[in-house]
């Protein structure tokens, strides 16, 4: 043991990360304990519901006695499900999730001891947290009474599919991060915005899975943010049921910003004003963010005009990631004139549209050979046939990808993704990792050309290429030659 107390706390805590025990290293003596438990406690799950509710009940109970000191360790907090009564068919059953657990006796000890155990967690920097309609009312008011008490909470995760009628958010406040989830009700996600001076980064989904005709705009979550002290976002991302529409006095929220992700998942509609107006139409948002000259780094977002007529104008852009489905005229142009234009600056690019010449191809990959700094790179592949037309095609993808990760110096990621091909223009474009789709042909005959295609002596290394579940590492033979192989999980 003396041995192991000379080594720098560092050390320690590396060794300690390698144990399978790291509770039972923890306690052999008072050093090390102090040293593990700050990493071994830091994030803590409350879920009291099935085969969790009588676990779930003795930690708070813990906590609120003191009985336990991973309270004061705690940085992370998820609060999944409070839901101390069962479904009808289990309470009829006398069962909660296959368990025998009386269900007053949980409810008790739930309300006596969940008070307490908050009032423990008071180091806490960051919380998720789901609002379930199931959960008793007292218990979310309970919650969030806590978290506006946090004095150093700065990241919130909340998603709201039930908000109480007597509930008052505004007390949350001082956040550097939120990430939110709501349906109908965008109330308590826009007052705990408006009370967050210090906000950074903004990741809302508007779920709207009730089908209200009531949509949200971009304009709605910015609403409560007085207008004489602008937010300083640097991320912001808005997904699903929403339109990206601003107002104009908006747009200084913007200033700062580095990463810009919009996925639109309601149609265009007609603005009043125009452009001539109070309103900023949908289409035009990209064109004000162009005319405020804002440094945006990261661009996330649906394929269209708007977008491409951005990047056509940007510069400096690090980060591209465009999906959806738009004409060969569009590609060409991406690829002719957008592409080169962010050559020596872009380092991560992600392309997941449909079928056609947006696919891998080499009249793409010359573009892609000029983008010098590229570290990550994801492109969609055609699906391919079992023609001798379509097995020559599928070579000359093979020698494009083998063209890219010999030719790009620093890329270590190709990531390879099917096609899309067919998509329902009234629902929401969804990112091609989401899609469950079927290409186990295309994924087979690709499988067979990269295991077998050989690299003679790369000058560097060469990255690892993704596709769908398998990952592919190169694998260096004593000859000098470099062939890829799955890697085993």
């Amino acid at each position: 043991m003396a041995g192991l107390l000379s080594l720098a706390s560092e050390l320690i805590l590396q060794i300690s990360d390698q144990l399978d025990r790291r509770k039972a290293f923890r306690s052999t003596c008072r050093r090390i304990d102090l040293l593990v438990s700050p990493r071994l406690f830091s994030h803590m799950t409350i879920d009291i519901w099935g085969e969790n509710a009588s676990r779930g009940i003795h930690q708070l109970e813990a906590l609120a006695t003191g009985s336990t000191r991973a309270g004061e360790y705690v940085r992370t907090l998820d609060i999944r499900r409070l839901l101390a009564n069962p479904n009808p068919r289990d309470r009829q059953r006398g069962q909660w999730g296959g368990g025998q657990l009386d269900v007053k006796w949980a409810e008790e000890r739930m309300r006596e001891f969940l008070p307490g155990a908050l009032s423990a967690l008071g180091g806490v920097t960051t919380v998720i947290y789901k609002m379930e309609a199931g959960n008793p009312e007292w218990a979310t008011i309970l919650v969030c009474e806590y978290l506006a008490t946090l004095p150093m909470l700065h990241t919130l995760d909340l998603r709201t599919t039930y908000i109480p009628p007597r509930l008052h958010p505004s007390r949350i406040s001082n956040l550097s991060k939120l990430v939110s989830e709501s349906d109908h009700n965008l109330s308590a996600i826009v007052e705990i915005i408006g009370n967050s001076p210090n906000l950074t980064e903004l990741d809302h989904h508007c779920s709207n899975q009730f089908g209200s005709s009531n949509v949200p705009s971009l304009h709605d979550l910015l609403s409560k943010v007085p207008h004489e002290r602008p937010l300083r976002l640097r991320n912001l991302g808005v997904s699903g049921s929403y339109l990206p529409v601003l107002h104009h006095e908006d747009l200084p929220h913007l200033h700062h910003l580095k990463l810009l992700g919009l996925s639109q998942g309601v149609p265009c509609v007609t603005m009043p004003g125009g452009r001539n107006g109070s309103i900023s139409s949908p289409g035009n948002i990209w064109e004000d963010v162009a005319r405020e000259t804002i440094p945006i780094e990261a661009v996330l977002a649906p394929l269209d005009g708007a977008v491409l007529g951005y990047l056509a104008v940007a510069t400096g852009i690090k980060k591209i990631s465009i999906f959806g489905l738009m004409s060969e005229v569009s590609c060409r142009n991406f690829f002719t004139n957008i592409l080169p234009r962010h050559s020596k600056t872009l380092i991560s690019l992600t392309i997941a549209a449909g079928a056609g010449t947006w696919c891998l191809r080499m009249c793409n990959v010359n573009a892609l050979l000029g983008c010098t700094e590229l570290t990550k790179l994801a492109i969609t592949v055609d699906d391919i046939g079992t023609t001798e037309e379509q097995k020559e095609r599928l070579k000359g993808i093979v020698h494009c990808i083998m063209k890219m990760i010999t030719d790009l110096p620093n890329l270590h990621c190709l990531r390879l993704f099917p096609a899309i091909r067919r998509v329902n223009m009234f629902s929401e474009i969804q990112p091609f990792h989401q899609r469950k789709v079927s290409h186990r042909e295309t994924s087979h005959a690709l499988h067979t050309l990269i295991v077998s295609y050989s690299i003679p002596r790369p000058t560097f290394s060469l990255p690892v290429i993704k596709l769908g579940e398998k990952k592919y590492m190169p694998r260096r033979y004593s000859n000098g030659i470099t062939r890829y192989a799955v890697q085993e999980s």
